[in-house]
């Protein structure tokens, strides 16, 4: 659960961690400061570096989330050639697709995927 409230130029919200670890709770700190440095960089290095830095966070996101801890036994298929479970690494294929769909869509290879501007 996530819940936001803004007053007086401050963005305030609070986040149900219950279900988080603390390396968990720690990339969410992480990519919020991050994301506010990028947002209010003025400098070209540091806006480079900054973005650079939230697309790692968001990586280690993908790979910290709970999805990705379960049990060896959830993420198991069995071989056609063995009866050997194999392990099936969904943390790098998420990542490995969303960095084709951010390719697809900065290409202009799928002209149905377009960048959303949020104006709330």
């Amino acid at each position: 659960m996530l819940k936001y409230s803004s007053q007086g130029g401050m963005l305030n919200f609070s986040i149900n961690t219950k279900n988080l670890n603390e390396a968990q709770i720690r990339v969410i700190r992480m990519v919020n400061s991050v994301l506010l440095e990028l947002l209010n960089s003025n400098n070209e290095a540091q806006f480079f570096e900054k973005s650079a830095e939230l697309m790692r966070l968001s990586a280690i996101a993908i790979k910290q989330s709970n999805f990705n801890s379960m049990g060896p036994e959830n993420h198991m298929t069995t071989s056609t050639a063995t009866s050997e479970g194999v392990r099936i690494p969904y943390a790098d294929q998420a990542i490995e697709f969303s960095i084709d769909n951010l390719f697809e869509i900065f290409s202009g290879v799928n002209p149905s995927n377009k960048l959303i501007n949020f104006d709330n």
